[in-house]
């Protein structure tokens, strides 16, 4: 599958490359910035260090936002452990937004 969108992306403009990798950057953020507010809070570690990292390899046609959470104890608090249930942030967050990149791509080839 990731070999077909790599095709597809190869075929693009310059200017509607430039429009996709613009839609994930978007995305992105929209799904970091959910994130922080679905994280539950204690000391506020766990929301702070909830970061959005892109990776835009050009020449391979390679387009990637990655949502991380740094905390230790993250896991844990998405997946639960058998003394707490799971509270997941990063989950919901990605399902809520993931499915809103087609049309936030097709806005920035308007654009473009």
């Amino acid at each position: 599958m990731a070999a077909t969108y790599k095709s597809k992306i190869a075929a693009l403009s310059k200017r509607k490359q430039s429009a996709v990798r613009g839609a994930i950057r978007v995305a992105g953020r929209q799904i970091r910035d959910l994130a922080k507010e679905l994280a539950p809070v204690d000391t506020g570690y766990l929301r702070s260090s909830i970061r959005v990292n892109f990776d835009f390899q050009l020449t391979r046609h390679y387009y990637r936002a990655q949502i991380v959470a740094t905390a230790p104890y993250a896991i844990y608090v998405e997946l639960g452990t058998i003394y707490s249930p799971a509270q997941p942030f990063l989950g919901p967050a990605l399902r809520a937004i993931v499915p809103k990149l087609p049309e936030l791509i097709r806005q920035a080839f308007r654009k473009k």
